[in-house]
């Protein structure tokens, strides 16, 4: 009985670590992708007339 009850504890520490793990890491993704989509806005509100309607282009042929 002893055995089935530790590998219970350590089967729910587990998953309760892997949770945590994914997470973090779903946090992490959600900050990259707020400073990216900083950035770009950035770029954006920084560019001239010219220089987007150049970047469209290129955009629209690629």
């Amino acid at each position: 009985m002893a055995v089935i009850v530790a590998f219970w504890i350590a089967f729910r520490q587990g998953r309760q670590a892997a949770a945590a793990r994914f997470a973090i890491r779903r946090a992490d993704a959600r900050v990259k992708s707020m400073q990216t989509s900083k950035d770009i806005r950035h770029d954006v509100q920084n560019a001239d007339r010219a220089d987007l309607e150049r970047r469209a282009h290129r955009w629209m042929r690629d």
